[in-house]
């Protein structure tokens, strides 16, 4: 771990954020990432970058920056144990994840820390994102939709960049599960859930930009995931075992789809394969109180842009 000259707040406030950056060949963004963080309103007491083992200058250009607090060197293993790595080193009650080739909005943390200020049990308070910088800023009516553990098993509904949490709920659940490939993130969001309210606020405060690899192979590996995953949550028995096939089979129906939509026909067969992990009354079911109002919404949303 290597110490540099960031500067620090003068005073540390009630509530301190450590801000986690894992990174791996991320020398053309970081830049922009970390100052996005320096510009915080509310400003964070450390900036951990974890370097993924990097083969590119990502560490070099961190250096230069002077915007960091510690800087973590680890062979290549995944973002799971990189974000872990940054959880283990931080000092603050709360932990603001950013992928570094993201950007925040000046007033992200501090329009979350007022939402932990007056809902003081909560485990994660996350806000929406965009595409466009253009997009970020906090809206006059901005508003905080609440969820519990189901509904995040119906959709991980959060970018990893978006997400402020807790320290210690992050300690109790053990962090990120490297083994879930693609949906670690949504995995931790459920295991938080279990242990406080979960915050949604309805304010793009978050530039996300995709990572190279493309779509087909991101279905492969969500369907994977969202397969792992489920049998998981079946395991845990949180839910009623009927709840976890339809759940299951929702899932499975809207990857389908997305193969579908992408034109990926081979992907699209395998999807259909899996489709017969669930029985076909969950899909019914599935299909007329998941799937369906889902495909509105999106069609609804679709014409709304159009119309824009």
């Amino acid at each position: 771990m290597e110490r540099s000259t960031a500067p620090s707040p003068t005073s540390h406030p009630a509530i301190t954020v450590s801000v986690v950056i894992a990174a791996y060949n991320a020398a053309a963004t970081i830049t922009d990432a970390l100052e996005s963080v320096h510009r915080q309103q509310y400003p964070p007491i450390e900036i951990i970058v974890v370097d993924d083992g990097s083969t590119d200058d990502t560490i070099a250009v961190v250096e230069r920056s002077g915007l960091t607090s510690a800087i973590i060197r680890q062979a290549n293993q995944g973002p799971s144990r990189a974000r872990n790595a940054g959880v283990r080193a931080a000092h603050g009650d709360w932990i603001a994840f950013l992928d570094a080739d993201d950007v925040w909005h000046p007033a992200k943390l501090a329009e979350q820390v007022a939402v932990v200020e007056r809902h003081g049990d909560a485990a994660i308070v996350a806000t929406d994102w965009a595409r466009a910088l253009d997009q970020l800023g906090v809206p006059a009516a901005s508003h905080l939709e609440w969820f519990g553990y189901r509904d995040l098993v119906v959709l991980n509904r959060f970018q990893t960049s978006t997400v402020l949490m807790r320290r210690a709920v992050l300690d109790a659940i053990g962090g990120f599960d490297a083994s879930l490939d693609g949906v670690e993130d949504w995995d931790c969001w459920l295991r938080g859930a279990l242990h406080g309210p979960v915050a949604l606020l309805h304010a793009p405060l978050v530039l996300y930009r995709d990572s190279p690899g493309g779509v087909s192979k991101d279905l492969r590996r969500l369907r994977a995931g969202a397969i792992a995953v489920m049998e998981r949550e079946r395991q845990r028995g949180v839910l009623h075992p009927d709840d976890a096939q339809d759940l299951l089979a929702w899932h499975l129906e809207r990857l389908f789809v997305a193969e579908v939509l992408v034109r990926d026909w081979p992907g699209a067969l395998d999807a259909l394969k899996d489709v017969l992990l669930a029985p076909p009354h969950a899909h019914l079911r599935a299909a007329r109180g998941l799937l369906g109002p889902f495909l509105l919404e999106r069609l609804n949303r679709r014409r709304g842009r159009a119309a824009a």
